[in-house]
């Protein structure tokens, strides 16, 4: 379903081949989640029995993670900045995600500890990244930024021992694919040195 990523990177940009290396990060944040893992443990009425004899408040979310490097080049250069156009890019990295039980009324211990690992379908493993954007340089450095679209596919495994769902193991490998819109700002450091003087 739909979600949200949120993170950094640290990028070096070479001017004369007009390519970009970088170590990224982020974090990903939503609140569509298909697979009911908690459905044995729900009542008649799909709600929850808390160990206060009351109900509990009890959401499924979803929340993530990704780590890798990756290089893009500028294929199609603005004629009055040469720094800035069409940009294609490559990434490898490290994907995982898994479902997060939320008990916001926290009378649910058998969601809690060490018990939500038997339901959160912690999953991990290499994944590959592609995009294409637009990339912009400013020419004095002032205004910089990118915009475009962005492909992560994912091949990963449970990495928990049984779901308690299911009381099954759970070892089939997953093809995870992600599509989605990006935008990132720069903030530039200079590495440039001013031109040697000669006297004579």
């Amino acid at each position: 379903g739909n979600f949200y990523r949120f993170g950094q990177s640290f990028d070096f940009f070479r001017y004369k081949p007009k390519i970009c290396f970088g170590l990224e990060w982020s974090i990903m944040l939503g609140e569509s989640v298909k697979e009911n893992v908690v459905e044995p443990l729900q009542l008649n009425n799909s709600g929850f029995l808390g160990n206060d004899g009351g109900y509990a408040d009890v959401f499924l979310r979803m929340q993530g993670a990704y780590v890798g490097i990756y290089a893009q080049k500028i294929i199609v250069s603005r004629k009055n900045n040469p720094n800035s156009g069409l940009s294609l890019g490559l990434g490898i990295g490290l994907l995982q995600h898994n479902i997060r039980v939320n008990v916001e009324s926290q009378n649910a211990p058998q969601f809690q500890g060490d018990y939500a690992k038997g339901y959160d379908r912690y999953t991990r493993g290499p994944a590959f990244r592609q995009n294409i954007e637009y990339l912009n340089i400013g020419r004095y450095q002032n205004f910089n930024y990118s915009i475009g679209l962005s492909f992560t596919e994912g091949f990963t495994k449970n990495k928990r021992a049984l779901n308690f769902d299911t009381q099954l193991q759970d070892d089939v490998t997953r093809f995870d694919l992600m599509v989605g819109l990006t935008f990132k700002w720069f903030l530039p450091i200079s590495d440039s040195k001013p031109e040697e003087e000669i006297f004579y």
